[in-house]
């Protein structure tokens, strides 16, 4: 009889660990746990057969969660308040947030073929914890049929967003491929930046600490501009300590001496993934930073030869001008019966992130780590 499979959540990453799998971005989930607090807490469910890790998925746990907080603003202001505790739960989050927004599920395995059965020991494992009362699945769109048999409800979410550099020997090759707009608006944009004498640098993983220091105070300065946006994971992500540990490769822009902004990344299988971005909002608007810093990281994909740029869920206008839309899928499981028939006919179509029902019929698949170019969107 075969050996059955166990699962632990654990807070460490070893090095014989991260051996076995060589991904860089499951890595670098291991900065974040040590800044795990009790009402968010993020760990690394392991799952084993005997002795030996098959395969791994980060767990966000978030304790007594308000759900009100991710309705659309203009319900969150008005509900909240009287709603919030009432729709207070333990919740559990299951996807790549602290994987680089990579479009695929949260769920690695060192085998693919383990993989199915690696997922279903953990969602079994966590649906067994009587603490938990709801677990949120982010995934690529994808036939939801097996999911809907575990007891969960599937809709669209935002789209990540992806600049597609697969082919492309310079900028002018990119560029033929997008519309005359987008060629129009990234030419004036980037000129704009070096007509004011912007300067945009490449930094390799073991900045020196006033750089880090520069760029985490950009990064809470962008998190403070909007905080209109309900990030449940906020404060892991934007912990000082967990940032500073990162080994992440960083895009400055410098204006007058100093860095007005940065994006962060990490490169996986050809696809840089961007971790993090921080903007100084008196000096930027005046060059098109946002941008500037996009097509910067456009750049640099094509000189090292990189297939596409992950710019994470589509949440502001800019991030779709520059990119092609990637579908993803939301799955939620709610222990209540009760609570479940409100989330799935109430809740669900009021979420912010919420982008419609699942389509009827096949959803094509990502090209992501395919190489292959899409005309945009």
């Amino acid at each position: 009889m075969a050996e059955q499979l166990s699962v632990t959540e654990e807070t460490t990453w070893t090095a014989a660990e991260a051996a076995l799998f060589d991904n860089p971005l499951l890595d670098n989930v291991a900065h974040f746990l040590p800044a795990s607090r009790r009402s968010t807490r993020l760990t690394l469910a392991k799952v084993r057969r005997g002795q030996e890790l098959l395969g791994v998925a980060p767990v966000l746990v978030l304790r007594r969660y308000r759900s009100t907080r991710l309705l659309r603003p203009d319900l969150r202001a008005r509900l909240d308040r009287p709603l919030g505790r009432l729709s207070a739960m333990t919740q559990c989050l299951l996807d790549t947030t602290f994987l680089g927004f990579a479009h695929e599920a949260p769920f690695l395995a060192r085998d693919p073929a383990e993989l199915p059965a690696a997922r279903a020991a953990i969602i079994g494992h966590l649906k067994a914890r009587r603490d938990i009362a709801a677990i949120g699945i982010t995934e690529p769109a994808a036939d939801p049929a097996a999911l809907r048999q575990a007891g969960f409800d599937s809709f669209l979410q935002l789209p990540l967003m992806v600049a597609e550099t697969a082919g492309c020997a310079d900028l002018e090759a990119y560029l033929a491929r997008q519309t005359p707009k987008r060629r129009r608006n990234m030419r004036s944009e980037m000129k704009l930046l070096a007509d004011a004498g912007g300067r945009v640098r490449i930094h390799p993983p073991g900045q020196d600490r006033a750089l880090v220091d520069r760029m985490h105070a950009l990064l809470i300065q962008s998190a403070q501009r909007n905080a209109g946006l309900e990030v449940p994971h906020a404060l892991l992500l934007n912990d000082y300590g967990s940032f500073r540990a990162q080994r992440q490769w960083a895009i400055t822009v410098e204006l007058g001496g100093q860095v007005i902004g940065f994006f962060s990344f990490l490169s996986h299988r050809g696809v840089m993934h961007q971790l993090h971005g921080g903007l100084d909002y008196a000096a930027g608007p005046a060059v098109k930073l946002y941008p500037n810093l996009m097509h910067a990281a456009v750049v640099h994909a094509i000189a090292t030869g990189a297939r596409a740029v992950s710019f994470g869920p589509l949440n502001n206008e800019a991030k779709r001008r520059v990119g092609v839309e990637y579908p993803v899928m939301s799955s939620l499981w709610v222990r209540n019966p009760l609570k479940r028939w409100f989330s799935r006919n109430w809740m669900v179509p009021r979420l912010d992130v919420w982008r419609g029902p699942m389509p009827e019929g096949p959803i094509i698949a990502s090209p992501l780590y395919e190489g292959r170019p899409r005309a945009p969107s």
